[in-house]
C-alpha cells in the first residue's frame, strides 16, 4: 500500500489510473466521489457493502463489496479493469438523468391541487 499523501488539481487521476485497487474504507459516506473517479481510471474499488457504494458501484465489473476489506481488495484485484472504464464511460449525463426521470413517482391525484396551490405561492412575488 501507498500513502502518498494529499494531491490536487490534475495529480490524482495519476494516482487513480495506476494503482490496482481503490480501497474506500469509510463505512459513513454517503456517495463517494473518489470511487467514481476511480472507475473512471479503469481502477476497480474495494469498499464495504454500506450506503453509498452500493449506489456507485457495479458489484463484480466496478468494485467488490465486503464487510472484509481484504477479501474485498483481493477480488477486486481480478476484475477487468478495461470492463470497469466501459462501465463509467456508460454512466454519462444521459444515463444518470434516465435513472433520475425513471425514479420519479407521481403525485397521488387527491393531493394534485395541494401541490399546485404550493407551487404558485413560491412562485409569487411580494409586493
Amino acid at each position: 500500500m501507498i500513502f502518498p499523501g494529499a494531491k490536487y488539481g490534475e495529480e490524482p487521476a495519476g494516482y487513480y489510473a495506476c494503482a490496482n485497487v481503490f480501497v474506500f474504507p469509510s463505512r459513513t459516506d454517503t456517495f463517494g466521489l473518489v470511487m467514481l473517479e476511480s472507475v473512471a481510471s479503469g481502477t476497480p474499488v474495494a469498499a464495504h457493502p454500506v450506503a453509498g457504494p452500493p449506489d456507485v458501484l457495479k458489484s463484480q465489473v466496478t468494485g467488490v463489496m465486503r464487510y472484509d476489506l481484504g477479501v474485498a481488495i483481493a477480488q477486486a484485484e481480478r476484475l477487468d479493469r478495461q470492463a470497469c472504464r466501459e462501465e463509467a464511460l456508460r454512466l454519462g449525463w444521459g444515463s444518470i438523468s434516465d435513472q433520475f426521470l425513471h425514479a420519479l413517482v407521481p403525485i397521488d391525484c387527491d393531493r394534485l391541487p395541494a401541490v399546485k396551490e404550493a407551487q404558485w405561492r413560491n412562485q409569487a412575488i411580494p409586493v
